[in-house]
């Protein structure tokens, strides 16, 4: 496959997100007029996550990967893209990112978030699964637009409290990871519809979180959970969503 420096990298991304190199999307190529420091700064961004990953050759056509729209008549980075390219940090310059409403780093060897990230209040969909997170800063919070969230197979031990003032989310995945407990603030996510919890090492759940209607259900198996340890209500509402079949038949004891 033809690659490019990283010198011409840049060059050729300046083309392929003003719609003229790789794959265009839904917006018109922009004109000089409407080049704007916000996008000036969402390209250096972009710039600052590949420079921290030292991918230094490229395949141009995956370029793409990092996509461009119309936003309120400024072009502005919406989209990333980016599985399994090998990605182990994200720096601090993703907060630049202010319109970025899809990250998906699935399958990449990532340790942890920045705080900055924060900064990306229009974010409606992350997708982190199969990385080595150990930590969620809690200014994750501030995406208060967040619909879906797939954090599976990572190293993920807690959530902060402040995660739990992403309260539009509906989706949140935490499958394989290494989590013990959730908080009582999970009842905060009163959107939230599916929840999977399954291979963990969760030991008890809040009383807090049969609030939660989970109109798509829940998984728990392969915890350390058990009925003559758990509330009774709390058990009572798990039996529920698992179409009324009583707990205890759902979960082998210590």
């Amino acid at each position: 496959m033809k690659t490019v420096t990283l010198l011409g990298l840049f060059a050729c991304a300046i083309a392929v997100f003003l719609g003229s190199c790789g794959k265009s999307n839904d917006a018109s190529n922009p004109t000089s007029t409407n080049t704007t420091v916000g996008y000036d700064s969402d390209v250096a961004a972009v710039q600052a996550i590949l420079t921290a990953n030292s991918i230094t050759t490229y395949s141009a056509s995956d370029l793409t990967y990092f996509l461009k729209t119309n936003v309120n008549g400024a072009y502005r980075i919406t989209e990333i893209w980016f599985k399994n390219k090998g990605v182990t940090i994200i720096p601090s310059q993703i907060g630049q990112l202010t319109a970025l409403k899809y990250l998906t780093l699935d399958s990449n060897s990532i340790t942890s978030l920045p705080p900055e990230i924060g900064n990306c209040t229009k974010l409606e969909n992350v997708s982190l699964s199969n990385n080595k997170i150990a930590t969620i800063p809690a200014q994750m919070g501030n995406c208060v637009a967040l619909v879906s969230c797939d954090l599976r197979h990572n190293n993920l031990t807690s959530l902060p409290d402040g995660f739990y003032n992403c309260v539009a989310i509906q989706s949140l995945f935490l499958d394989f990871n290494s989590l013990d407990s959730l908080s009582s603030g999970v009842s905060k996510l009163t959107q939230l519809n599916r929840l999977q919890l399954a291979n963990n090492q969760l030991t008890k759940l809040p009383t807090s979180i049969t609030a939660l209607v989970l109109t798509n259900g829940i998984t728990v198996e392969n915890n350390n959970l058990c009925p003559a340890t758990l509330p009774q209500a709390v058990s009572d509402w798990i039996s529920r969503l698992y179409d009324n079949i009583p707990w205890k038949t759902t979960q082998t004891c210590p």
